[in-house]
């Protein structure tokens, strides 16, 4: 695993300043040109290990290059955390040549709040005079596919909405952008294809997050392929290890490789 500085000067910076990176993680056995760029779920407080380092360890075993971003969380509030989620896709981008990947085969994933985000970089194309203008931000930020790993999506609305996280996104000055940035609401046609893993017994993060985005991305003609499982509960990740043990859920992620490959990955 490599480390990479996502900037040179981080926008909207804090007194005690976090340095958001991108931990690159290159395939033994490269199979693909495409790539995942990972956003590990936590509630916009913390970055959980087995849905960033995880994911990109089972990416690699099939072949994939991955990268975990490490992007800003609490104290930082919106827009920082989509800043470092738009930067990551453009450097590697930026970088395809040097990773050995086709630029136009960039993947996001996400899982929870990492889905938060991976759905409103798929779906916000505002400008944020934050972004330096270097050669890095010339290139475009939307990537070719969503993985949407039980996501929190719907922030919009009330019998949804998770205000614990949601006040981890926005802060009081930025609370009315729930509604005005709410993904599934604000698709855009450049908004790519998507892939869905959710479990029907999520006690955290509602399926309907999932069918409520999946049933717009739909209304705009944009494919998408959904896996719901009958039992699981929140923050499985792969479903695999010790902690979230769920053999059947588990399949979720052969699906992904699956998908991966039948979209041109």
């Amino acid at each position: 695993m490599k480390t990479i500085s996502l900037w040179d000067k981080t926008p909207l910076a804090l007194e005690n300043e976090e340095t958001p990176v991108l931990e690159y993680y290159p395939a033994k056995k490269k199979t693909h040109d495409g790539c995942v760029v990972i956003f590990p779920g936590g509630g916009y407080t913390h970055r959980a290990v087995h849905e960033g380092k995880g994911y990109a360890e089972f990416l690699n075993d099939h072949g994939f290059d991955a990268f975990v971003c490490e992007y800003r969380i609490h104290p930082y509030r919106y827009p920082c955390a989509l800043l470092d989620a738009r930067r990551a896709v453009r450097y590697v981008r930026s970088h395809a040549a040097e990773f050995g990947i086709n630029p136009n085969k960039v993947a996001v994933m996400g899982s929870s709040a990492g889905g938060n985000l991976a759905a409103l970089l798929c779906t916000c194309d505002r400008s944020f005079q934050e972004e330096t203008g270097d050669a890095v931000d010339a290139f475009p930020f939307m990537p070719d596919a969503q993985i949407l790993c039980y996501p929190y999506v719907s922030f919009a609305d009330p019998k949804l909405r998770l205000d614990w996280c949601s006040k981890e996104l926005f802060d009081e000055e930025h609370w009315g952008l729930c509604e005005e940035l709410t993904p599934e609401d604000h698709i855009l046609d450049s908004t790519p294809q998507a892939f869905f893993f959710h479990t029907f017994m999520d006690n955290c993060v509602h399926i309907e997050h999932s069918l409520k985005y999946a049933a717009r991305l739909r209304d705009k003609g944009i494919p998408c392929e959904m896996h719901i499982f009958p039992a699981g509960p929140h923050g499985l990740g792969l479903a695999n290890d010790e902690q979230h043990s769920n053999p059947h859920a588990a399949q979720w992620g052969e699906l992904m490789i699956n998908w991966l490959s039948f979209i041109g990955f």
